[in-house]
């Protein structure tokens, strides 16, 4: 079969709700904040035009940034989480630690810990 390979979703899944949580709040505020917007220039009759067309397009800039700034937050949750999982594939990918006796009988280099075809290990052996 199949298989992805960057497993995040069965990982974390309370910080995925929040990532989750977040976008339905962000999309939650822009709509609270265009309907507020059409109630200040559609039931403020008793005040002029211009005034009520900046009440709204101050309502619809502090929607703005509070969409932003939710958005803001479900992308850092969304950071860590790839974040937790680059490094988990990257602890994979590495050698098992050697044993104590391999490394009294090695050349105590770390050498065996680096891939072959890097940099640090072609200056490690003079290349």
């Amino acid at each position: 079969m199949h298989k992805p390979h960057i497993m995040t979703g069965g990982r974390y899944p309370v910080l995925r709700s929040v990532a989750i949580l977040s976008l339905v709040c962000a999309a939650l505020a822009a709509m609270v904040a265009v309907i507020a917007a059409g109630w200040i220039l559609t039931q403020l009759g008793d005040r002029p035009f211009s005034q009520r067309a900046s009440l709204a397009f101050t309502v619809l800039g502090g929607g703005v940034l509070a969409v932003i700034a939710i958005l803001v937050v479900a992308e850092v949750v969304e950071l860590f989480i790839d974040m937790a999982a680059s490094l988990r594939m990257l602890a994979n990918r590495r050698e098992p630690a050697r044993s104590e006796a391999a490394e009294r009988a090695g050349d105590g280099s770390n050498a065996n810990l680096l891939d072959e075809d890097s940099a640090e290990l072609s200056l490690i052996r003079g290349h």
